[in-house]
């Protein structure tokens, strides 16, 4: 992969390296950052989807990107095993 399929893959958002690894000792393991953020951001969009206060447009948007983004917690999690 290249630096510019992570872009795509995030959708702008920050690049993050799935090389570099975080600490959480909750899970006694090290998880990339880049399945750490993705599964962050897919709280996030879960949140936007399910806020019946929003436009549906905005809605329709975040189904795009959860999409996206399990996808990328799909290959992310598939590099580890």
């Amino acid at each position: 992969m290249t630096y510019r399929d992570y872009r795509i893959g995030f959708s702008g958002t920050d690049l993050i390296s799935p090389t570099q690894f975080e600490y959480y000792p909750e899970l006694k393991y090290r998880m990339p950052q880049a399945l750490a953020h993705a599964l962050y951001r897919l709280e996030e969009v879960q949140g936007e989807i399910n806020d019946m206060e929003l436009s549906e447009e905005v809605r329709r948007i975040a189904r795009k990107r959860r999409h996206i983004l399990n996808g990328w917690i799909r290959y992310y999690r598939e590099q580890l095993q």
